[in-house]
């Protein structure tokens, strides 16, 4: 499967969110999930 390439806008935006969602509590896999990124750690 092909990788996606974001804009950095996009990044951005993505970032912002899962900040905000963090900062309700959720886990950053749930938010990961939610916004439709992977998480590598």
């Amino acid at each position: 499967m092909a990788r996606k390439h974001y804009k950095a806008e996009e990044i951005i935006q993505h970032l912002r969110t899962m900040e905000l969602e963090e900062g309700k509590g959720l886990k950053l896999e749930e938010i990961a999930k939610k916004v439709g990124v992977t998480l590598r750690r």
